[in-house]
C-alpha cells in the first residue's frame, strides 16, 4: 500500500515526535534549535503542516525533497472512513472527536481550541490552568484562526473562510488564511482589526448562509483592509466548499488568479447586505416611500419636550462635575409622575442600563423618591462586551421594549458599556450604534449619557472621542456650569443641537431645594446676578442716579461691571419689575433717573 501523506512527511523528518494527536519537528527550512513545526493529519487524510516562526509550507516542503501536492491524499491513500470510525468511537456509542482547531494568540499560546464531532457537531473548549479542559469559553480572549501565522506574513495576500478544515486545506497549499470560530455569521468586528491595510480575499461557501457571511465580512472590512474581493469558486456543487474545490483540481495558482480578475468589493454596489447584527437575520430592506406618505411633521412624541422623543436617540454630555448624574436622577423623578426641567416631562415607563451600583442608586431613590415606573439593568457585562454580545443584549432591550412597554432607554455611561475599544475609531464606533435603531423602531427613545473631551470644545463637539457619535445621534444635550469658578453656584446650562426646532439652542436651569427650575437664557441668568448689585447702588445713594451714574459707582465685586447698555437694560427692567423708582423724560438734557422705593416716593 502507498504511503500516506502524512507517513511520507514523517519519514523526511529524522526528529518528529509524536506530540498529542499530532507530531512536532525542528524546521527544515530554517536553522531551527528547538521543534517549531507542527504536523497533524487532516480528517480527510492530508498533512497539515504550520511552522511556528512563519515559514511557508512550500518552504517547508522544498527542505524534504516534496511538492505541497505530495501532502494531499490520491484515492490509494484516502483513510477508510468505516475504519476511522471504529478506531475512535467509544464504546457507548457517543459522538467522537474528529478534529482539533487550536485559536491561539499572538505568539502560539492557545486561548480555546474547537472541536469537531462526528455525527457533525462543533463544541469550543478552553484549557485549564492545572491541565485539560474545560467545556466552556466564557471570558476567554476571541481571535481568529491561524493568527500567529496571519501576522508573521503581513505583506500577503489573506484568505478569509468559513471554517477551520477549509483553512487549513488553503494552508496545506501555502496560503495565508484565517477564518472565525462559530461558523457562518460569527466575524467579529475586532477580528478586522488584525487586518487592517492587508488584501483580503473572501471565498463563501456555495449556500445562502455562506454568501451571507461573504457579505457581512466584506462589510466589516470596508475601510479597514486595503482592499476586499469575494470569489465565487466555479463549478462547485451546491453547498460545496473550496476543500472540495481543491480536491477537484484547483490550485492555490487558480485561486489567486481568479482573486485579481474579480472586482473589489464596493458597498454601494450590493442590492441587499446583511447588517452586523445577527447576520443570518438582519437585513437592509429597500422600500421606497412617495413623499405624500411620510406622515404629518407634527407627530414627534416628546417624552421630555425638546430633548428626548420616541423613536429617536439623545445623547446628553456632562462636563466634568457639572451634575450629570444628578440630572439624570431629577429627570427619573419627573417621569413618575410628569414634571419640567426645562422642558415639559410625560408620564414614562423607564429602564436604565447602568455601571453605578444598586447602593448609589438606592441613595438616589430615598432622596428623590424615584418611583417603580423606573427599572434598572446593573452593570450587565462583567468587562467590556465583544460586538456579538453587544448586538445581543441590545436586541433583547429592544425585545425588553416590546414586551414590558418601556418608552424610554437610558445607557449611562456610553462608554463603559460599549463594545468600543477605540473610542476614536468611527467605524467602531458606528457598527456599536447602529442596533440601537432596533430599540428605536420598537417605539422607545434612546437617552445615551457620555462623558466630555478633555478641555473645552465648540458647541455639538463636546463629547469625547470619534465624532460619529454626536453625527449619529437625532439630539444633543450638553449641560454645563453656569460660572465653572464658583462651585456653590448651582446652575447648570443646557445647550442644545438637533434636527428639531423644539429643541432649544441655551437654557439655564437652577437646582433648588424642590429640584429644577428655568431661569432662562445665559443672558437672563447674568441680569438676575447684576440686579441686586444695581439695588445695593441705588439703596446706598442719597440722590437719583442716572444709568451713568450707575455704570460708574459700580463696586469690585464678584460679579464685574456690565457694560453701559447693559446697565441701561438693567435698570429698564427693575422698573417695569417695581424694584426700584423712575423721574424724567429720557431724553437729552433730562435722562431717566432712578431711586429706590422707599416711603418718600410711594
Amino acid at each position: 500500500m502507498n504511503a500516506t501523506p502524512i507517513e511520507l512527511l514523517l519519514s523526511k523528518l529524522a526528529d518528529a515526535k509524536q506530540n498529542g494527536n499530532g507530531w512536532s519537528a525542528r524546521c527544515p527550512a530554517h536553522e531551527d534549535r528547538r521543534p517549531s513545526l507542527s504536523i497533524s493529519e487532516g480528517d480527510d487524510g492530508r498533512a497539515l503542516v504550520c511552522c511556528h516562526a512563519g515559514c511557508s509550507v512550500d518552504a517547508v516542503c522544498d527542505a524534504v525533497g516534496l511538492t505541497v501536492l505530495d501532502l494531499m491524499p490520491t484515492a490509494d491513500t484516502l483513510p477508510k472512513p468505516n475504519k476511522r470510525k471504529l478506531e475512535s468511537k467509544t464504546a457507548n456509542g457517543k459522538p467522537r472527536i474528529v478534529a482539533k482547531y487550536d485559536y491561539c494568540d499572538e505568539v502560539g499560546n492557545v486561548l480555546f481550541q474547537v472541536v469537531r464531532f462526528d455525527p457533525k457537531d462543533f463544541r469550543q473548549r478552553k484549557p485549564n490552568p492545572d491541565g485539560g479542559w474545560q467545556w466552556k469559553v466564557e471570558g476567554v480572549r476571541v481571535v481568529p484562526y491561524r493568527l500567529r501565522e496571519l501576522l508573521a506574513e503581513p505583506t500577503r495576500p489573506v484568505v478569509i473562510v468559513e471554517g477551520e478544515k477549509d483553512a487549513d486545506t488553503l494552508a496545506g497549499i501555502g496560503l495565508v488564511v484565517t477564518c472565525n470560530a462559530g461558523g457562518a455569521g460569527k466575524w467579529l468586528a475586532e477580528h478586522s482589526e488584525f487586518l487592517r491595510g492587508r488584501i483580503v480575499i473572501i471565498i463563501p461557501d456555495n449556500d445562502e448562509a455562506g454568501r451571507n457571511h461573504a457579505q457581512q465580512v466584506a462589510q466589516l472590512l470596508h475601510g479597514i483592509a486595503e482592499s476586499v474581493r469575494i470569489v465565487e469558486l466555479p463549478g462547485t456543487s451546491d453547498k460545496g466548499d473550496v476543500s472540495d474545490w481543491i480536491a477537484a483540481g484547483g490550485t492555490a495558482s487558480d485561486l489567486l488568479t481568479l482573486a485579481n480578475n474579480t472586482p473589489e468589493w464596493n458597498p454601494s454596489s450590493q442590492n441587499s447586505v446583511r447588517a452586523p447584527i445577527e447576520g443570518d437575520r438582519a437585513q437592509n430592506e429597500f422600500s421606497p416611500i412617495p413623499a405624500s406618505q411620510l406622515g404629518n411633521e407634527d407627530q414627534i412624541d416628546w417624552l421630555w419636550h425638546g430633548w428626548l422623543a420616541r423613536g429617536y436617540i439623545t445623547l446628553l454630555v456632562g462636563l466634568w462635575k457639572a451634575g450629570k448624574s444628578t440630572l439624570l436622577a431629577h429627570l427619573l423623578h419627573a417621569f413618575a409622575d410628569c414634571g419640567d426641567i426645562a422642558g415639559s416631562i410625560c408620564t414614562c415607563k423607564v429602564l436604565v442600563v447602568t455601571e453605578e451600583g444598586k447602593g448609589i442608586w438606592a441613595r438616589r431613590r430615598a432622596d428623590l423618591g424615584i418611583q417603580d415606573n423606573v427599572e434598572f439593568v446593573i452593570r450587565p457585562f462583567k468587562g467590556q462586551p465583544g460586538t456579538k454580545e453587544w448586538e445581543r443584549f441590545v436586541e433583547i432591550l429592544a425585545e425588553s421594549v416590546q414586551s414590558s412597554g418601556f418608552d424610554v432607554v437610558v445607557i449611562d455611561p456610553w462608554q463603559s458599556i460599549s463594545p468600543v475599544w477605540d473610542e476614536n475609531d468611527a467605524a467602531q464606533t458606528m457598527r456599536a450604534l447602529t442596533p440601537f435603531y432596533k430599540i428605536t423602531e420598537s417605539g422607545a427613545a434612546v437617552l445615551l449619557m457620555h462623558h466630555p473631551r478633555k478641555g473645552d470644545a465648540n458647541q455639538g463637539q463636546a463629547s469625547r472621542g470619534s465624532g460619529a457619535l454626536p453625527g449619529f445621534v437625532d439630539i444633543i444635550c450638553e449641560l454645563r456650569r453656569f460660572n465653572p469658578e464658583q462651585a456653590d453656584d448651582t446652575r447648570r446650562v443646557l445647550k442644545g443641537l438637533a434636527r428639531f426646532d423644539e429643541t432649544l439652542p441655551e437654557t439655564v436651569i437652577e437646582l433648588r431645594d424642590d429640584g429644577y427650575h428655568v431661569v432662562g437664557s445665559k443672558a437672563d441668568a447674568k441680569q438676575l446676578d447684576r440686579i441686586p448689585v444695581i439695588e445695593k447702588i441705588l439703596v446706598d445713594s442719597k440722590a437719583e442716579l442716572t444709568s451713568e451714574d450707575v455704570f460708574h459707582a459700580w463696586p469690585e465685586h464678584k460679579i464685574p461691571r456690565p457694560s453701559k447698555r447693559s446697565v441701561q437694560l438693567d435698570l429698564n427692567y427693575g422698573f417695569s419689575e417695581n424694584r426700584w423708582n423712575r423721574s424724567g423724560e429720557g431724553k437729552k438734557g433730562d435722562p431717566f433717573r432712578y431711586s429706590k422705593c422707599d416711603s418718600r416716593t410711594l
